[in-house]
């Protein structure tokens, strides 16, 4: 009998998640993540509104892993919960940043009608109002972020203490003689449930370019 193996996308591009005391410069691959679009959450508070959010992204991809499983013969493991975050790129020590996006990153062989098939199987089960519309906006995104600047963030996820850390990114990139050129990306390497706050380890990246690129403005 054969043994299928599962494939762990933490382990294979460890080399994207290192987390550095220190700033790192680390050149970020294209990948393919399951998303939920956070902006213009409405009517519950933003922490049982987070909660649904969470809750509905790993719904979501326990389905795919199911169809993946049936349509490629091939498995994978959950990875790590991953934000991006609405601050400016621009702005080092801005404290009003708001979660723009929740993902997981997902195999390359996931297609939109894998996502499909995953959507309508989990639209059957009679899930909570507050977990299906969030079923329905889930997505199949290919991220392009390229070079980064990334270092390790321990603490509460606050975005004041955030912002200390993103500092620290900026004035390294800028001694690098690079700017930042996308939005702050936040990995979680512990869990929220099983960690106390101070003690949460997770890796902030931040896309940047060299400073004397001049911005592109679409046409």
């Amino acid at each position: 009998m054969t043994t299928r193996t599962r494939l762990d996308l933490f382990k294979r591009y460890r080399n994207e998640y290192v987390a550095p005391k220190q700033p790192r410069l680390i050149q970020i691959e294209p990948a393919h993540y399951l998303t939920l679009n956070a902006c213009g959450a409405e009517d519950e508070s933003e922490s049982l509104e987070l909660n649904a959010q969470e809750q509905a992204l790993y719904i979501f991809a326990s389905a795919l892993r199911l169809v993946t499983a049936l349509s490629h013969q091939r498995e994978f493991i959950f990875c790590k919960l991953e934000w991006l975050l609405d601050r400016d790129p621009r702005e080092s020590v801005s404290a009003d940043a708001r979660l723009c996006k929740l993902m997981m990153r997902v195999p390359d062989f996931v297609t939109p009608g894998d996502m499909e098939c995953a959507r309508a199987s989990l639209l059957e089960k009679g899930w909570d109002i507050s977990i299906v519309r969030w079923i329905q906006r889930a997505q199949l995104e290919r991220i392009s972020e390229g070079l980064c600047a990334q270092m390790r963030h321990t603490g509460p996820n606050d975005a004041c203490l955030q912002a200390k850390t993103l500092a620290e990114l900026h004035r390294f990139a800028r001694a690098q003689g690079f700017e930042a050129a996308g939005p702050l990306h936040a990995v979680y390497l512990s869990s929220f449930r099983h960690v106390p706050p101070e003690h949460l380890r997770s890796v902030l990246r931040l896309p940047v370019r060299r400073a004397c690129q001049a911005e592109f403005v679409p046409a």
